[in-house]
């Protein structure tokens, strides 16, 4: 599909997000000979991934960094750390650029106004999606060594597919009544400033 897209569209510029599609956009272009600028991004530290913990996934992708990336027109990471990682999977591939997340401008009298249910309460921030690269359980197992010592709660925004394995986990801790899955949230903003900690 990827391939016959470039062949059917030819975009002056492409760019493509999260390792194993920018390798494969990379390849499909070089393949198809086209003068299509392909610019490949990482968001995440890639070595550190579950799906990198398996030898030959790890290999994989080391291998098809190190061939493949160099031939994109850039390469981008949204951290240092991101972009250094990138380089050493590649074998020490350079001209990587940094360019970090935006951050978004609102109008603070229309993204505040709408309430939440723990507006009068003490909590700590956390938002993402709920998949495995985030290591929800991790914090949640952490969050439990300290739940009974202090006031705050802890609100996770986001959806996915380990929502019913963190509810589960919620569960066997007992932090029903301390833990929060708020589910996705558009406008987060509202969280982010009564919040005591994200």
């Amino acid at each position: 599909p990827l391939r016959k897209y470039i062949a059917n569209y030819q975009p002056d510029v492409m760019l493509v997000g999260m390792w194993p599609l920018t390798v494969y956009a990379v390849l499909a272009n070089s393949f198809l000979r086209k003068n299509t600028r392909v610019i490949v991004t990482d968001h995440s530290i890639l070595s550190q991934a579950p799906i990198a913990q398996k030898l030959k996934t790890k290999l994989f992708m080391r291998l098809s960094i190190t061939l493949l990336y160099p031939f994109a027109y850039a390469r981008v990471g949204v951290s240092k750390g991101v972009s250094q990682d990138i380089s050493n999977l590649g074998g020490g591939i350079q001209n990587i650029k940094t360019i970090y997340n935006p951050i978004l401008k609102f109008d603070e009298d229309k993204e505040f106004v709408n309430p939440h249910p723990l507006k009068k309460e003490s909590y700590i921030l956390a938002v993402g999606s709920l998949k495995a690269v985030k290591d929800y359980p991790t914090l949640i197992k952490a969050f439990s060594l300290i739940a009974n010592k202090i006031q705050h709660k802890l609100v996770i925004l986001g959806d996915g597919e380990m929502r019913e394995h963190l509810k589960d986990l919620i569960s066997t801790h007992n932090l029903e009544d301390k833990v929060l899955l708020a589910g996705f949230c558009d406008k987060p903003f509202i969280w982010y400033k009564n919040a005591s900690l994200f």
